[in-house]
């Protein structure tokens, strides 16, 4: 009987995939649906070709068009890969919702119940204060904070290694992870203890955002959430009036609803859990891959030394600390080639899926839908996915797009605006999703590379660093290899003292 079931396995598969390509064209209210991937695997779907590389998407696009529907891991949404229609969704929030993949989110991934993630609070008071916190007016005196933490960081870790080898990624993420979190959490935030079980946690997170996933496949998974979490709850019973004073903005006011609205300690960890998500998942990863691409053209390295070091002769007084104290504006606007090198980061090495929800029944239009409408119907979830218009070498990008060079930010003429986008790009996603941090994490970045740059020489001893593409949606991706550097105090930069 089992062998049978072997043998007729693949004749049932192959049926299945036959079906697919021969029913007619769907349509709902007389309006062609987005025409529907075939694949072979029931419940899988296409979810292990997803996580092969550019070509899936780059291939789904040329075959179907910019919207699809498709199975993976047993949800069936539509997924939009052109930067027209996905500048469309984002234009209408009200057709197409985020809200409620928010709070889904927060209670699925973060652990928070259900009851509170879907709670008037979130809606009528947390997200919209969360928002108002992160402003650019509102994060002067945390970015201070950062950059004190992160000098000192930064040039202690390069003492302690004083030539040694070490493994470069591991070092540029704790130091962004300590330095962010204390200044986010104050000092008194246990960054040393936590860092590994975040790391786990970050890790797990791709697997408790499978809602279809049976809850013994997602136990290890949830086993480092409840780490990180009793973690957090615990520290968080240790600090003080003043510490939780002295918080990032974006800290006080959740805690004020959270006290308001009696939370348990429990959803309040979940709240910090979700922060620190925010704070520490993709801007170390943004800040290493620009490193990582700087060091491999020495070209550019000099290019940007020379602009940081121009810039500080300038400053009063002239050194690196009082560059890295200036405002994200003012950072942006002194080191112009440092900012197209990280902005060429975000567009190379950027992976994101907005995530939107059908309010009602509607159609995409013909003029965003290569010359056809397309049906969608009211519940369907639709992923914008923003990666395929960063690296389409058939477009404004150029025919080189898949590769890192800032030179395609400045223009081809001296009537060209030097750092204008040459083409569409969504690093911190757009519309109701855009990220909240990003005025913040912009900064983070910046400074970090800016004392890099300034006070560090590198010996790349060993680089096998690539892109992890099994990640892909979650933002900036991920490295996998090891970058092994000797590195030294650049001469002329004092060690700092003992």
């Amino acid at each position: 009987m089992f062998f049978s079931f072997l043998l007729l396995l693949p004749l049932a598969l192959v049926l299945r995939r036959l079906f697919y390509h021969l029913r007619p064209t769907e349509t709902y209210g007389g309006v062609q649906r987005p025409p529907f991937l075939p694949d072979w695997i029931p419940w899988v779907g296409v979810a292990l070709s997803m996580a092969g590389g550019d070509s899936f998407f780059c291939n789904v696009q040329k075959k179907y068009g910019p919207c699809v529907r498709l199975t993976a891991m047993g949800d069936t949404r539509i997924f939009i890969t052109s930067p027209a229609l996905i500048t469309y969704i984002y234009k209408n929030p009200k057709a197409f919702v985020f809200e409620y993949k928010r709070r889904s989110i927060q209670s699925l991934v973060f652990g928070m119940t259900h009851t509170v993630a879907f709670s008037q609070a979130m809606s009528d008071r947390l997200f919209p204060d969360h928002h108002r916190a992160l402003q650019l007016v509102n994060i002067g005196e945390l970015i201070q904070k950062y950059t004190t933490q992160l000098e000192e960081l930064v040039l202690s870790k390069v003492d302690e290694a004083d030539g040694a080898e070490v493994d470069l990624f591991e070092m540029v993420y704790e130091i962004i992870y300590t330095a962010s979190a204390k200044a986010f959490f104050t000092p008194s935030f246990p960054a040393r203890t936590t860092f590994k079980p975040f790391i786990a946690f970050d890790r797990a997170f791709p697997i408790l955002n499978l809602a279809r996933l049976p809850i013994t496949m997602r136990s290890q998974a949830i086993s480092a959430r409840e780490k990180i979490l009793t973690m957090l709850e615990e520290w968080w019973e240790t600090t003080t009036e003043l510490d939780r004073a002295a918080m990032a903005p974006a800290v006080c006011v959740q805690w004020e609803i959270a006290k308001d609205e009696g939370w348990s300690k429990r959803d309040w960890a979940t709240v910090l859990l979700a922060e620190t998500w925010a704070l520490e998942a993709n801007a170390p990863f943004a800040g290493l891959w620009t490193v990582i691409e700087v060091l491999r053209r020495p070209q550019v390295l000099a290019s940007l030394r020379a602009e940081v070091s121009s810039t500080i002769s300038k400053l009063d007084p002239p050194e690196i600390s009082t560059l890295m104290h200036l405002s994200q504006p003012e950072l942006i606007t002194l080191l112009p080639l440092l900012n197209l090198a990280l902005q060429e980061t975000l567009r190379v090495h950027s992976s994101s899926f907005s995530i939107r929800v059908a309010e009602y029944d509607t159609t995409f239009p013909a003029a965003v839908c290569e010359g056809r409408e397309l049906s969608v119907k009211k519940g369907e979830e639709i992923i914008c996915v923003t990666r395929p218009g960063n690296i389409d070498t058939t477009g404004a990008w150029g025919t080189d797009a898949e590769i890192w060079d800032t030179e395609r930010w400045i223009g081809d003429d001296a009537d060209d605006e030097k750092g204008k986008a040459r083409g569409p790009m969504f690093p911190f996603g757009g519309g109701s999703s855009m990220c909240e941090g990003r005025h913040f994490a912009s900064a983070e970045i910046l400074s970090f590379l800016a004392i890099f740059i300034a006070t560090i020489d590198v010996q790349v001893v060993r680089d096998t660093i690539k892109a992890d593409f099994t990640r892909i949606g979650l933002g900036v991706m991920q490295p996998k290899g090891e970058l092994r550097v000797k590195m030294r105090r650049r001469q002329g930069e004092s060690k700092v003292a003992a």
